[in-house]
């Protein structure tokens, strides 16, 4: 689908930057930028105009650079070599969205309806293909989670192994990208509820093993190519020029020039993001040549939660729908989504509290790990609908992706559009998207993934 068109001004790493939005920066290709001065022997250090190699999480940057011989064997571009590789290290969401369905025992059409929900929405697409590492640590996270998951429907404390698989998950994620700290915070507050608390000895041993998996970038950052802390206190701390003052010292300077009134104002403010502008105007939908309006659409759903999840905001009035007490599967069901849900609202607001403000809570500066739990629980809310109802509220969803994120081209002067149909991209893309819908269909219309739950012990 990226290279439906082909511009030959533009390169093949850096076609998604114009894909969907007028001159987009050029995020993705920085770890592939750092793998390159590396596997050179080149100093990495002040790595693309005042950014420096300390700035960005490296675990991306190290997968590609594992590889990075094997282009010298082979006749592709190194730009369509990486993009191909770091889509496919974005598009682990999937396995670690089936893993979480998996934890939760769902029945297989509630997880194809997960999977078309997720599959044909613009915030997947566009960070599937648009390969700065938000998505890898986000799946990671999704593993601690979903470890975590799996623990509370067994009614059991983690092991010693989920100790230690969580822990390198969160590592990992956070060396990947550090946005998915805003949904960490939930974890380790669920993991002190008493029946759940893995006990002293395997939580020191958790928490030694993920700082000891942290250390050697934390000493990068630090010694090699200081301060390195010029995202979170950008974020945190409203301050985006590099300086060499802590973390903590940056936050604190920046609150005491605030009232407190000021300060609620920021925070008001970054809730209110989270549902975006509604002075967009209703989409045209007989007049597909005036791409204006459909472009704002993209836009929104790119920046702001709540129009990211689209038609899925109907699940939150279906969550205060009761079910009748004979329904115990979906009752049972339901907590969990409860605890999908809440996981992902309590980060949200972990995020809004966090970020300094005013309006800085938009998509792409938070966590992938929270997006998912909200998914995940709303599709499966949607999915308990009547059949008809479910299967067409999925067809209103997947009709508006395709407008909005394949038909709709951006606004840029004619000289920097895509150029000529590219034919065979376009019949790949085309096979690929029937070869999804069979397989979802197939996946729903067959048995439960595992057995049936015993619900008398949670398990």
């Amino acid at each position: 689908m990226l290279y439906a068109h082909t511009e030959p001004s533009v390169k093949l790493d850096e076609l998604i930057q114009v894909r969907f939005f007028d001159d987009f920066p050029g995020d993705n290709i920085i770890p592939r930028m750092f793998a390159e001065r590396l596997y050179k022997g080149i100093d990495p250090r002040h790595l693309h105009g005042d950014w420096q190699s300390s700035d960005r999480p490296p675990l991306q940057a190290g997968m590609i650079l594992l590889q990075r011989p094997l282009m010298n064997l082979t006749h592709w571009s190194g730009g369509l070599q990486y993009q191909i590789l770091a889509t496919i290290i974005q598009c682990s969401w999937v396995p670690a969205t089936w893993s979480l369905c998996r934890a939760l025992c769902l029945p297989r059409r509630i997880l194809a309806m997960v999977l078309a929900f997720s599959i044909f929405s613009g915030f997947y697409l566009f960070n599937s293909l648009f390969v700065w590492p938000k998505f890898l640590a986000g799946a990671l996270t999704i593993l601690a989670v979903t470890i975590l998951v799996t623990q509370i429907r067994r009614g059991q404390r983690p092991t010693w192994l989920q100790v230690i698989l969580g822990a390198i998950a969160l590592a990992l994620g956070l060396l990947a990208h550090g946005g998915v700290v805003f949904t960490m915070p939930i974890l380790f507050v669920a993991l002190l509820v008493p029946a759940y608390f893995p006990g002293w000895p395997r939580a020191i041993a958790g928490l030694a093993l993920l700082s000891l998996l942290v250390a050697p970038w934390s000493a990068y950052q630090k010694f090699y190519e200081p301060p390195g802390n010029r995202l979170v206190k950008w974020h945190l701390g409203g301050v985006i020029p590099i300086d060499h003052r802590s973390t903590w010292q940056t936050i604190r300077d920046s609150y005491q020039k605030l009232t407190f009134p000021q300060v609620l104002s920021h925070k008001w403010d970054n809730a209110k993001t989270l549902l975006g502008s509604w002075r967009i105007s209703r989409p045209n939908w007989r007049q597909l040549g005036d791409r204006s309006t459909f472009n704002t659409w993209r836009e929104e759903e790119f920046f702001y939660v709540f129009k990211a999840l689209g038609i899925l905001n109907l699940g939150w009035l279906l969550a205060l729908r009761p079910i009748p007490a004979r329904m115990r599967r979906q009752r049972y069901e339901r907590q969990f989504v409860w605890l999908l849900l809440g996981a992902g609202l309590s980060s949200s607001l972990v995020w809004i509290l966090a970020m300094f403000g005013p309006g800085t809570t938009v998509i792409h500066q938070g966590s992938y790990a929270t997006m998912t739990l909200l998914f995940v629980g709303l599709s499966i809310l949607m999915s308990r609908l009547p059949q008809w109802l479910a299967a067409l509220l999925l067809g209103i969803h997947i009709a508006s992706f395709f407008v909005i994120w394949i038909l709709t081209t951006p606004n840029l002067p004619a000289h920097t559009l895509l150029g000529a149909p590219n034919f065979l991209a376009i019949l790949i893309a085309v096979l690929a998207t029937v070869g999804m819908v069979k397989i979802l269909s197939d996946l729903a219309h067959t048995g439960a993934i595992t057995g049936s739950l015993n619900l008398s012990r949670g398990g």
